[in-house]
């Protein structure tokens, strides 16, 4: 890993982590295998968005389907140790937009969806 991955890579940390906590409470309830994509970083982002984007798969039931999850860097809180994660509503949002997807039976194989940032 070059200096420029690990410094990408510590500065992304608030990005991924709270995600992965997500992704871990979703698929113990619903005991799917949702996961980052493995081809993608788990947090992608170019210098000049707002967004935060992951790209998510089902390895247990249809990998080939993809979900491309934006969420608005505003969305993120720090809690009173300093972790950064979600509020318990956007929590219960985010989680319901990745189920959506996931349980549907249509034929689509990919989705882009937002979770806003808050109008200031």
């Amino acid at each position: 890993m070059d200096v420029i991955d690990s410094y990408r890579t510590e500065q992304d940390q608030h990005y991924v982590r709270p995600m992965e906590n997500l992704l871990s409470k979703l698929n113990s309830a619903t005991g799917r295998g949702i996961e980052f994509h493995p081809v993608y970083s788990p947090a992608l982002r170019t210098g000049s968005s707002l967004y935060v984007g992951y790209k998510l798969r089902d390895k247990t039931s249809r990998p080939d389907r993809v979900l491309e999850l934006l969420i608005g860097e505003s969305e993120y809180v720090k809690d009173p140790f300093g972790r950064w994660g979600f509020s318990s509503d956007k929590l219960r949002l985010i989680m319901s937009e990745i189920e959506r997807f996931f349980n549907g039976v249509g034929p689509d194989t990919y989705r882009a969806t937002s979770i806003p940032c808050p109008i200031s």
